[in-house]
């Protein structure tokens, strides 16, 4: 008679647990070689050994049990290689969400340590950008634009969007030139403009041009307006953008410090 080893052995030997084991068989896919009827015990043979670590591997890739039940009902491996091709790209899929989330966090983690850097620092400096692109509203007042905004974040389309949380402004350039922080619209950057811009979001998706911009950190106040000076002298119009950055997760609106960004053309 062929040996047969306990469940309890069995889940030992094979490093699974009982309770796996009982799945295993209640989904069909390894059944015990023998089940007492008079105390329900269940007993695998060696040869079932093979499956049970099939399925433990599989079950390590990731995949499901309902996937893997598809794969042993199967007499066919290309229908086999198709189930590990589909969940492959799940992973490859999952990947790249982490990945964003990552690249995310560290844009965030940058974004905190940014303001600490730059708080107090009087003088003006140039950057370069990339294309940047945005969500934007027309703006009245902080309450009316920012509930916009979060409207159309929350909308189909607008969830399809990656955003990266901050909150910037197109500001008037005359009326800065003035000493006054006049708001056009407001703005939070995404990080790639959609395809499709039917719908809610169409005439909300706004691109700012790459090049270098004339930079100056100050708050919506304009103390710093002595910096600002320099960079306003000459010129009739320009695009101005003010990027706000919070200190920390309680301050938002109007006493956030910006940075002012004025574009001066392409880099070259």
């Amino acid at each position: 008679m062929t040996h047969l080893y306990s469940i309890g052995e069995t889940a030992e030997i094979m490093g699974v647990s009982v309770q796996a084991l009982r799945k295993y068989s209640n989904l069909g896919l390894v059944v015990p070689e023998y089940v007492n009827e008079a105390t329900n015990y269940r007993y695998y043979s060696f040869s079932q050994f093979h499956l049970i670590d099939k399925i433990k591997y599989f079950r390590d890739l990731g995949i499901p049990l309902h996937e893997i039940q598809k794969a042993f009902q199967t007499a066919d491996s290309a229908n086999v290689v198709d189930i590990m091709r589909e969940h492959q790209k799940k992973l490859e899929a999952q990947i790249q969400r982490l990945q964003s989330s990552i690249d995310n966090l560290e844009w965030y983690i940058n974004y905190f340590n940014y303001a600490k850097q730059h708080a107090g620092y009087k003088v003006p400096y140039i950057l370069k950008f990339p294309k940047r692109y945005a969500l934007y509203v027309d703006f009245s007042d902080y309450s009316q634009a920012e509930t916009t905004l979060f409207k159309l974040r929350n909308s189909p389309q607008g969830q399809k969007l990656e955003y990266l949380r901050q909150y910037g402004y197109i500001v008037d350039f005359g009326k800065l030139r003035e000493g006054v922080f006049s708001q056009r619209q407001q703005f939070m950057f995404i990080k790639e403009p959609p395809p499709d811009l039917a719908g809610e979001l169409r005439g909300h998706i706004m691109e700012f041009p790459a090049g270098e911009y004339l930079c100056v950190f100050t708050d919506k106040n304009l103390e710093n307006s002595a910096a600002l000076s320099p960079t306003l002298e000459g010129r009739s119009d320009s695009l101005v953008l003010a990027i706000e950055y919070e200190n920390n997760l309680h301050e938002y609106g109007y006493n956030l410090p910006c940075e002012f960004e004025f574009f001066m053309g392409p880099a070259f």
